[in-house]
This record gives structure tokens, sequence and C-alpha cells, in this order.
């Protein structure tokens, strides 16, 4: 899912063109390689400010995102990233997984809410601010989430999580997951073939039992 440009810029709706530039200049200066000159993921950052800014201080280009963005007034709020934040989304996320009836699970509106969570922006401020105690919370409510889904929908979203870099042993958790649930489908397409195997393999010996 592509990111919110005005998250990235850290400006509301309804901000001027001198607001933008402003916010430009002062992001620009925090990222910018020179500054962080062995920060891949700050270097990425400024990357997706470059990219922000380049559509939102275009008056056409920002009136043709706004419209495929669906993104109309002056009411929306735009929400600055914050490790804080980000963590109580994911925790409510979770939440809602583990609250829902599990034959009822709305997978669809599952995956949408983590791609929501999974954009560039997100995942890259994510990686620049986080520290350890933080991928230890977010690894717990992604476990949270995920562990519910079926294997389509885990071999879809798994990829998307990889860009968090979360240690190894904890990206390990997410692929047992889908290992386990890969396992369970295949026991459910081999247990009807086993058990007819096994009842005609039953049926044999008893017709030899009384045939002789």
């Amino acid at each position: 899912m592509a990111s919110n440009y005005y998250q990235i810029l850290e400006i509301p709706i309804h901000a001027t063109l001198a607001e933008i530039k402003q916010a430009y200049r002062r992001l620009a200066k925090k990222y910018h390689p020179d500054v962080n000159p062995n920060n891949t993921t700050a270097q990425a950052l400024f990357t997706e400010i470059q990219k922000a800014y380049s559509v939102l201080s275009d008056e056409q280009l920002r009136h043709q995102y706004n419209i495929n963005q669906g993104i109309f007034g002056t009411k929306q709020q735009t929400i600055v990233f914050s490790i804080n934040n980000y963590l109580q989304r994911w925790q409510h996320l979770a939440q809602q997984v583990t609250q829902a009836d599990p034959h009822r699970l709305n997978l669809d509106g599952i995956l949408l809410q983590m791609e929501k969570l999974l954009t560039n922006y997100e995942v890259l401020q994510f990686r620049q601010t986080a520290d350890d105690r933080a991928y230890q919370q977010l690894h717990v409510h992604v476990i949270t989430t995920i562990t519910p889904l079926d294997k389509q929908s885990l071999q879809y979203i798994i990829p998307q999580l990889l860009p968090l870099q979360f240690t190894v042993r904890q990206e390990s958790d997410f692929h047992n997951i889908l290992v386990q649930r890969k396992t369970a489908q295949l026991w459910a397409i081999l247990l009807p073939v086993l058990m007819f195997v096994i009842a005609i393999v039953l049926c044999i010996i008893l017709a030899t039992t009384f045939t002789t």
C-alpha cells in the first residue's frame, strides 16, 4: 500500500505551499544522506520525503493525488509517526483478531489493516526510531495477529513484514507459523485419503477372515 505523502511530510491535509516547503526543508535536513552517511534507513526516508514533496508541491499533481487517495476537504487529520502510536495500532489490531470468532475472521479486512501499517514510510520510520523493547512488543503483536491466518494469507503478508528487519529468531517465528499452517492443510487433505485406505484394508482383512 502506498505511503501517505501528508504523513511523510508531517503536515495537515490543508497545508499551504509555504508550509509544504518548510516541512520539506526541515525533514530533508534531518534525513539528508550527508548527515546520515552510514544510515541506509535514513537515506531511504529521505527518498520518500523527496517523492512526497515532488507531488504535494505541484498543484496539479497534488490535486490528482488527493483524488486518487480519496482525500476531500480539510477535516481529515494526518497522524505524525510515533513509536507509541504505531505499537498501539498494532496492539489494537491484535486485540481485534483475538476477540473475533476464529471461524468468522475477516481475513481480507485483517490483511488490509496490516498493509496500512506496513507502508514503506511506516516501516522506515519504525526501523529508524525503534529500540529492542519496541521490536519485542511489535513481535508479540504481529504473532498474535497472524497466528489465526490461513496459509494463503500468511504467504501474502509475511514478505511484507520482513522489511521491518526483525531479528533472525523473530522472523523464524513467522515462518514457523506458516509451516504449521501448511502442515495442517496437508493433513486436512491426506487424512480423508488415509482413512479411506484404512477402511479398505480393514474390509479386506474382514473379508479374508470370514472366507477362511
